[in-house]
């Protein structure tokens, strides 16, 4: 689960998968919205491997 208003760090080795992980994640979320009103706010989304 993912707390609303939080940062949330995704930690793992080198090539471990986080990135694919976190992008399916955001994906998910996102198909929860498709089609409904809602809030607009900021994402960030670095990636530093």
């Amino acid at each position: 689960m993912l707390p609303v208003g939080e940062t949330v760090l995704l930690v793992a080795d080198p090539k471990a998968g986080k990135f694919l992980l976190a992008y399916d994640a955001a994906f998910a979320i996102a198909k929860l919205f498709i089609g409904k009103g809602f809030h607009r706010s900021t994402s960030i989304f670095p990636s530093s491997e």
